[in-house]
């Protein structure tokens, strides 16, 4: 994906009003910064609590942006997080350290899921990329809603 400086900020602002929509609060707004390299990194973050105030539910999307001439970027890399607390699970998907993966797992892209939070049968899971935020986000949601298991086992194991 590429796009100009207003377009991203107005995608990274879509994607915190799409996690708020959705019932998750967004305890800091989200944040965008330049790297050391030049780069845009930006995070939302939002949580549900349940009755007690405890979180229930955390969602991250995070991405990093480089530069390319005439004032636009490029997506390069993410990492969109779902932490089931309720349910005690955990759903990922990642694009991040491209030449490492690819050297270490054999791929660009991978996941992360995890039926029971902590017991990790598989580390890394064989991924496919992302077009946007907004699908990872459409994804960690249907995870989140999803009344029966994950599915991990069904995913190739790439560790």
């Amino acid at each position: 994906m590429i796009l100009g400086r207003a377009a991203l900020n107005q995608y990274v602002i879509g994607l915190a009003k799409a996690l708020h929509t959705r019932g998750f609060d967004l305890p800091a707004g989200p944040s965008a910064q330049f790297d050391d390299s030049g780069d845009v990194v930006f995070g939302v973050r939002g949580v549900t609590e349940g009755p007690t105030g405890i979180v229930d539910a955390e969602i991250s999307l995070d991405e990093l942006w480089r530069p390319l001439p005439e004032r636009r970027w490029e997506r390069d890399e993410y990492a969109y997080d779902l932490v089931d607390h309720g349910r005690n699970r955990r759903r990922a998907f990642h694009v991040h350290d491209r030449p490492l993966a690819r050297a270490r797992l054999r791929a660009d892209v991978h996941e992360h899921c995890e039926e029971v939070l902590g017991d990790v049968a598989c580390r890394h899971y064989l991924g496919r990329e992302l077009p946007d935020g907004y699908l990872a986000l459409d994804l960690l949601i249907a995870a989140w809603l999803e009344p029966g298991r994950l599915g991990c086992d069904g995913l190739i194991c790439l560790d």
